[in-house]
């Protein structure tokens, strides 16, 4: 045998497994805490700096009120303060103070001029540019009144003029925010719009229109004073700030780009993603090092799984680790010498299962066929060992116008129950020949028991027998019986319709020893007069023993009313009906006791009918094959045709199928060559368990024949399936025509006994349906007209040839839509 088919080919090794796992696992931990912590960070960092840059905006709108403000009450201070110098020091003190002049009204001329000429150079303003703008400011008579003004004079300067009139004198300071500006992050941005949307700090025109539309859009159009937005600005991507105090203060907005607000957490994402990487790198080489210690013992462990594929048991193998895989080596090399040790206790169980076999093959042949007659009686009988040898008998013998009839039960079941067994039997032998020169021990049950007694004495001791004998005188119609302490036989009257419990009359006697107990022992002897067709019943307490899944015990009661519903006028039908409801009522479980059921009709014809008519469709047949078709062909209305023997008679009688699981084997063309190769190639696959030889043949020859002759000229497809099981063998065969009736098919099997020649259309004789008939136990043929015919093969599973041949094959005819 080539090991290599029985291994499969190793694409992805275990150690490729693990260190994919191990990687996959660590690469998952990584990915989400990963996603989970950086999700976290860039929620947080982005709340951060989104804060960071409405701060720099509020702080910025703060510092500039703030100004404002501090100059607005300096310029109060200045109103009242009369001394120039005192003026100049208070001028001083405010930095943002880079110009102040007093205009008085009554007198048209300044009375006060104080200027910064270092914050003008800083503010990038001249005197003359300032005394332009105030001189406008002075000539516009729309200025002239009380109060406090903030105007914004100069374009793209960070500069805030204050007015002040107060009656006949007019305060104007020049405020420079640039301080403000520049006390913030250089990587954020500033600006500062007058509350017209003039830009008052130097920027790009564009930038300065766009920026003002994100506030606009943002913020001011759903009054809001204050917020952070994202927007485009000079083609990147800005977050822009934005705050405001009140319509005459300056807009204060902030904007950085966002990848460099972003620059630490990418920084950070980058770092993350090349440590992941470093720790996938050693995860990997920690997982190639753990790997190949865990699989050098494994790969140790299948070398030796090698060596037990080619049969070498006794290969041990050596793994050094203290884990669970040398826990499991341990286990292997204790299972290899358990193997060694169930291979030679397999050898000798075989050995005795053969003998066995052989045994039961031998204690068969000491019982009477099931079914027959015997002097002016007729029986039918029924025996079912509990193990593959049993120890129930029961046999007959005729001598003159007697029949003696014996049933006995060893104790126990098994091979030492069939020896005593076999020990009653040849006493039977020898107790026949005996009977033909000593006719008077024919009429002395109690001293043919006394013999049997010696001889089941002789064969050992604590082997010990129940037995029951019956002589039949027909000629007197009197019953003689001797009984050792076996279950009492029942007489019922054949002239009772419909009997009761109460007209079942055991043959009772005075209790006796059972056989081989003691080599003297006496026997008792009683009689009566019996009618003919008065039915005996002879039966071991397998019967009465039997129990069901509750312990509940079947019971003399039960089995006597058993025998009171299944009155049949066939013998065989009768003895079917009681055994099936012992059998109903243990749930088909097994029994622990041998059965056995002996049905014998008194005074009867001297043989069994060939055919007993159950209704008018269905017979029970006991005719040769031949004889059988001769008789289907010359009763046309009889659809089944059911063999005496039928292990499965009741549900024949009843017409059903034996239950299917579903079909083994499948086959569907036009082609016999195909079909051919098809079944012999399934066929030589499988193994038959349970049968006398291997049913190969036969199946070939009842597909084959049944395959040819269902194949026609016009093109039609033929269907097989079969299936297997312990107790049958079904084959089923089908075409698309249905042009076959049930007389054309009878009579090619006739004509094919017959002539044994072909049709002259060429369509065959029907020989290989008579041949299919010949070799199958069952045959159904169900005929669907113009559609379809189906015919269904059944063999039932026995170890005997003989039992093969000697069923009496069934026959049942369907026909559909007639």
């Amino acid at each position: 045998m080539n090991t290599q088919l029985l291994l499969r080919p190793i694409r992805f090794p275990l150690k490729l497994k693990l260190i994919s796992l191990f990687s996959l696992v660590l690469l998952t931990s990584l990915a989400a805490y990963a996603h989970y912590a950086l999700t976290r960070f860039i929620e947080d960092k982005s709340a951060y700096i989104f804060s960071s840059v409405q701060s720099v905006a509020a702080s910025q709108a703060q510092a500039i009120n703030q100004v404002i403000n501090e100059s607005k009450r300096t310029l109060d201070i200045l109103a009242f303060t009369t001394d120039a110098e005192q003026s100049r020091k208070i001028f001083e003190n405010i930095p943002a103070l880079i110009d102040y002049r007093v205009y008085d009204s009554d007198r048209k001329k300044f009375v006060t001029g104080i200027a910064d000429q270092s914050g003008l150079l800083r503010s990038e303003l001249t005197k003359d540019s300032i005394d332009l703008k105030v001189n406008q400011i002075i000539n516009n008579h729309a200025f002239h009144k009380q109060g406090l003004k903030i105007l914004y004079l100069f374009p793209n300067k960070p500069i805030v003029t204050l007015v002040y009139d107060r009656n006949n004198m007019i305060q104007l300071a020049q405020l420079s925010l640039n301080e403000v500006l520049a006390s913030h992050d250089n990587s954020i941005r500033s600006y500062l719009f007058a509350p017209d949307s003039m830009p008052l700090t130097e920027n790009d025109a564009t930038t300065a229109q766009d920026l003002y539309k994100v506030v606009e859009s943002s913020f001011l159009n759903v009054n809001l004073k204050q917020g952070v937005a994202e927007d485009e600005i000079d083609t990147s991507i800005s977050l822009v700030g934005f705050k405001g105090l009140n319509s005459q203060y300056p807009l204060s907005i902030t904007v950085i780009e966002k990848s460099k607000a972003y620059s630490v957490a990418d920084q950070l994402i980058k770092n993350s993603y090349i440590f992941a990487v470093f720790l996938l790198s050693i995860a990997i080489i920690i997982g190639i090092l753990f790997s190949r210690s865990l699989t050098r013992s494994l790969e140790v462990l299948f070398e030796g799984t090698q060596k037990f594929v080619l049969g070498d048991f006794s290969s041990r193998v050596d793994v050094k680790s203290k884990d669970e895989i040398g826990a499991l080596s341990d286990s292997f090399n204790f299972m290899g010498k358990r193997i060694v040790e169930f291979m030679e206790q397999m050898k000798e169980k075989v050995r005795l299962e053969r003998e066995v076999e052989v045994a039961k093959l031998v204690q068969d042949s000491f019982f009477p066929d099931a079914e027959g007659s015997i002097g002016n009686n007729t029986f039918s009988a029924f025996y079912a060992p509990a193990s593959e040898c049993g120890g129930d008998w029961w046999g007959h013998i005729e001598i003159n116008d007697k029949t003696i009839f014996f049933i006995a039960d060893a104790t126990g079941h098994g091979v030492p129950a069939a020896l005593i067994t076999a020990t009653a039997n040849c006493a039977l032998h020898t107790l026949e020949e005996v009977l033909k020169t000593n006719h008077q021990l024919g009429d002395r049950p109690d001293l043919i028991l006394s013999w049997f007694n010696k001889a089941i004495c002789g064969a050992g001791k604590q082997l010990y027998m129940t037995m029951l004998c019956v002589v039949v005188d027909n000629k007197n119609n009197k019953l003689i019986w001797s009984n050792a302490a076996h279950n009492p036989a029942m007489i019922l009257s054949g002239k009772v319709l419909q009997p009761k419990r109460s007209d079942l009359i055991p043959l009772l006697s005075k209790p006796s020893a059972h056989l081989g107990k003691d080599s003297d022992s006496t026997f008792e002897m009683d009689s009566m007069d019996f009618n003919p067709k008065d039915l005996l019943i002879l039966f071991t307490d397998g019967i009465t023993e039997n129990t069901n899944d509750q312990s509940q015990a079947y019971g003399d009661r039960k089995f006597h009313q058993s025998i009171i519903e299944s009155k049949h006028e066939s013998l065989t039908l009768w003895r079917e009906g009681i055994i099936t409801k012992a059998l109903d009522f243990s749930g088909g479980a097994p029994s622990d006791d041998d059965v056995t059921l002996v049905l014998c009709q008194l005074g009867v014809a001297d043989s069994p009918k060939d055919i007993e008519h159950i209704s008018e469709s269905t017979v029970i047949s006991r005719l040769d094959p031949r004889s059988a078709i001769n008789y289907l062909c010359n009763n046309p209305q009889i659809d089944h045709l059911v063999g005496f023997n039928s292990p499965v008679l009741e549900q024949e009688l009843q017409a059903v199928l034996p239950p299917l699981l579903e079909f083994d084997f499948n086959w569907t063309g036009s082609a016999v060559g195909s079909f051919r190769e098809a079944i012999d190639q399934y066929l030589n696959s499988q193994e038959f368990p349970g049968w006398f030889e291997s049913p190969k043949d036969y199946l070939t020859l009842i597909g084959d024949e049944l395959v040819t002759n269902a194949l026609s000229p016009t093109s039609s497809i033929v269907s097989v399936n079969l299936s297997l099981s312990s107790q049958t063998i079904r084959i089923e065969v089908s075409d698309n025509q249905g042009h076959f009736d049930k007389g054309t098919l009878l009579h090619a099997f006739k004509r094919a006994y017959d002539q044994q020649s072909p049709k002259i259309d060429g369509r065959g004789a029907g020989l290989g349906l008579y041949l299919v008939y010949q070799s199958t136990n069952q045959i159904w043929i169900n005929i669907n007209k113009n559609n379809s015919t189906k015919v269904t093969c059944i063999l039932e599973a026995t170890k005997r040839y003989k039992n093969f041949k000697g069923r009496v094959t069934s026959f049942h005819f369907q026909q559909e839509n007639q």
